[in-house]
């Protein structure tokens, strides 16, 4: 939006992001405020900056959604010099926004900016885009940095569980076995009894021994009984764990 009774004109992109070009010349501006946003820096980082660095500020008056506020405003150089040191890659996308202004400048064109023509002036459309670009990479970093904070609380909350008061069994080869079939079935959406029949039928095929289970007795408890769960592991391993 642009408000004629200022000497600036405010731009907003839909992220948020404030810019102020002078109504006269064209030349763009940025608060405090906002060149921290788009470099991903702090309000204080920025400001310690322009002070080392010898960067002054303009002090207009700009227009804001509350009406006409003083403001300090960096101007271009000091905005190219904040993308040079920490975002060089919105410097990238500047320079390229800016490579036709600069080359028919090269061949004797110019460029009178009006007021009223900000809202399609393609310089600003570009540096909208610009803007926009960063603050996706802002909201993009907000939600890696939220997530992040769910782990780490996640991980606070496992190590804050109280100590077991019993001691877990070790698993037997029997169990390993058991896991093996369970894990195949699920990843390859075969019922677990199908596994389990081309399990024992592949090792009466390789092993040339029939296992026969006793009334009361599971297929897997006798081979346990008879001393053969190694091989059955074994067997498990090589057919089941390793094609899942």
């Amino acid at each position: 939006m642009t408000d004629p009774s200022s000497e600036y004109a405010l731009a907003t992109t839909p992220g948020g992001i404030d810019l102020y070009v002078h109504a006269l010349t064209g030349a763009v501006f940025a608060s405090q405020i906002m060149l921290a946003r788009l470099t991903g820096k702090s309000d204080t980082t920025i400001m310690r900056w322009a002070t080392s660095a010898s960067i002054s500020t303009k002090i207009a008056e700009v227009p804001t959604p509350q009406g006409i506020r003083t403001s300090a405003l960096y101007d271009e150089d000091a905005i190219y010099l904040a993308f040079e040191r920490w975002k060089p890659e919105l410097l990238v996308q500047c320079a390229k926004a800016g490579i036709r202004v600069y080359l028919h400048g090269l061949a004797g064109y110019t460029y009178k900016v009006e007021q009223s023509q900000f809202a399609e002036d393609p310089i600003i459309a570009s540096l909208k885009q610009i803007m926009e670009v960063r603050q996706q990479q802002i909201d993009h970093d907000e939600r890696i940095s939220a997530l992040e904070k769910v782990r780490e609380d996640a991980l606070e909350d496992l190590k804050a569980l109280p100590a077991p008061e019993v001691e877990v069994p070790e698993e037997t080869v029997d169990m390993k076995v058991r896991r093996i079939v369970n894990d195949h079935s699920v990843a390859n959406g075969v019922a677990q009894g199908e596994v389990w029949r081309r399990l024992y039928q592949n090792h009466y095929y390789r092993y040339q021994s029939r296992v026969t289970a006793d009334k009361k007795e599971s297929k897997l408890q006798a081979f346990v009984r008879l001393g053969k769960i190694n091989e059955l592991y074994a067997l498990a391993v090589e057919t089941l764990a390793l094609s899942t």
